[in-house]
């Protein structure tokens, strides 16, 4: 899983300075190239059409290919290098081919012309690429110059138009019209839905780098797990967070018992006040071992909460392990209240890019935690060393002369240490320290500090 989300679309939209951007100006190039296949295959269809065409029409034929090389030409090396937004506007190219395929139409026959369908493909492909105004463009202009067209010839020809024949035309550039409006219309849909999801994914990715600086700005351990959770349902919309973090112990702690999991909660107004007075820090959730990243759904969250908790409300839940490496070390469980919809792929994307985050700054957190009570933790016994003692010393001192009072020192000593450390090794005299570090941290109340000192 990579650490931004790359979800490529293709939106027709100006980049701050106008310029058209990249997939839009691709497009273009694309079309230039299939109307040069066009242009071939107009010229391999010349000796199949002499037969039916006479040598003036043939002659006028091939200028009008000739014409379509040289515009098609000019398109290529003059404006989509240097005017690439004339082009993506959509009106130069769509009035440039409906008049070419008219010109077609025109020495192939007119109204009984069968090149009359690449009117169609201009229409379709001008609706899908710029939408339904430039369709309409393209419409108006094979209304205007097809139904020229046809006068033309009838005219030359001697002949009045009869009803059959306007009956025809009508039908023709009606069919013509409805299909490229219809496209157009469904192509401004999609491009609307699709800009509108582009800038939904920029905000979310200007609200993750947000969100990614706040998470790393060397907090506790502790705080970065709460921020975690509160960042993490605004980021995502969601109407409920919870968080079950669940690390390696610190320098000092038992490694023998496995750590206990704290539970880092953050929800709406509604549902704070809800559960008003429940404390579900110290509950566990009933979670199977992840086995890798991903967005899996919840069918009933209130099966992972002990029993005497508060339900929580319906919803769609989702879980989302964080990893650190190849190890878990918590598991986000988001809701939302009263959806209906799935997830889309983008806000699983952002769901898990969030989490693989959250796992860096947590475990930076706890780096630090580790860093910072090893300046001031005895290796040995785990307990605070000289140096915390002190430092702890000098507060209580001037804490002291503040607001009167006093303070008691005691000090130590294990009697025959010595003797024991030479005689059954350090090891066991680290045992010994450690045994007796316990106990004595045991007795004392909870404002009281056990130091080492020597």
């Amino acid at each position: 899983m990579s650490s931004s989300i790359n979800l490529k679309l293709g939106a027709h939209k100006a980049t701050a300075a106008g310029r058209p951007d990249a997939s839009a100006i691709e497009m273009e190039r694309r079309i230039i190239w299939i109307r040069w296949l066009a242009i071939l295959v107009s010229l391999g269809a010349l000796p199949f059409l002499s037969a039916s065409l006479n040598r003036q029409s043939l002659v006028t034929l091939l200028a009008l290919i000739g014409l379509g090389a040289i515009y098609n030409l000019t398109l290529l090396v003059v404006l989509l290098p240097r005017k690439p937004e004339w082009l993506t506007s959509g009106y130069i190219s769509a009035i440039g081919d409906v008049l070419l395929v008219t010109g077609g139409v025109a020495v192939t026959g007119g109204l009984a012309s069968p090149f009359f369908l690449a009117y169609f493909v201009v229409t379709v492909t001008t609706a899908v690429r710029f939408g339904g105004l430039a369709a309409i463009v393209a419409v108006l202009t094979i209304a205007l110059s097809y139904t020229a067209v046809v006068y033309y010839g009838n005219t030359v020809q001697g002949t009045a138009l009869q009803l059959n024949d306007l009956t025809n035309l009508a039908m023709r550039t009606g069919f013509v019209a409805l299909t490229g409006i219809f496209v157009g219309f469904v192509g401004d849909r999609a491009r609307r839905a699709e800009r509108a999801l582009q800038e939904e994914l920029e905000r979310a990715h200007a609200s993750l780098s947000e969100v990614t600086v706040e998470l790393n700005r060397d907090l506790e351990f502790e705080q970065t797990c709460q921020l975690t959770a509160d960042k993490g349902r605004s980021l995502l919309s969601a109407d409920a967070f919870l968080m079950q973090v669940q690390m390696p112990p610190l320098i000092g702690q038992d490694e023998a018992t496995p750590p206990a999991s704290m539970l880092y909660v953050d929800w709406t107004p509604e549902l704070k006040a809800q559960h008003a007075g429940v404390d579900l820090t110290t509950a566990r959730l009933a979670l199977t071992p992840a086995t890798g990243e991903q967005v899996i759904a919840v069918a009933d969250p209130n099966l992972l909460l002990p029993n005497e908790h508060k339900p929580l409300p319906a919803g769609m839940w989702f879980r989302i392990p964080v990893f650190h490496g190849a190890r878990a070390i918590a598991d986000m469980i988001v809701g939302f209240m009263g959806r209906e919809q799935p997830l889309r792929q983008t806000e699983m994307e952002l769901m898990l890019t969030f989490a693989e985050r959250a796992g860096i700054a947590m475990r930076n957190a706890h780096a630090l935690d580790q860093a910072q009570k090893l300046s001031v933790t005895d290796s040995v016994t785990g307990l605070p060393n000289h140096r915390y003692f002190h430092t702890r010393f000098d507060e209580e001192m001037e804490k002291t002369k503040d607001t009167g009072g006093s303070i008691t020192v005691m000090m130590i000593d294990l009697d025959r240490f010595k003797v024991y450390n030479d005689s059954f090794g350090h090891a066991a005299g680290d045992v010994a320290l450690k045994a007796a570090a316990r106990t004595i941290s045991s007795t004392m109340r909870r404002e009281d500090t056990v130091t080492r000192y020597g």
